[in-house]
């Protein structure tokens, strides 16, 4: 919850097992209480739900470059009441 590093979607590689992890990446941050996340690996995206009734789209990389996108994310509605969870199909 707590910011900088709270309400925020990440990243990281798996470690192998027993091997130490990197640091995760920050995709996007400023969420109004996180709870949902549903992977469009497809569509190189993330849809993030929030108590606050948004639901926002968070690019996993940078479409025209290939490269990772943190920093950006779109909001796609606002229900107006709280979301707890999200599921694509």
């Amino acid at each position: 919850g707590a910011a900088p590093l709270g309400n925020t979607v990440n990243r990281a590689p798996l470690p192998a097992p027993g091997a130490h992890g990197e640091t995760p990446q920050i995709l996007a941050d400023g969420f109004q209480e996180a709870i949902g996340l549903a992977v469009d690996p497809d569509a190189q995206v993330v849809y993030v739900a929030d108590l606050a009734g948004r639901i926002h789209r968070v690019p996993l990389t940078d479409a025209s470059a290939g490269v990772p996108a943190p920093g950006r994310k779109e909001l796609v509605a606002d229900l107006g009441a709280a979301v707890s969870g999200i599921a694509g199909i």
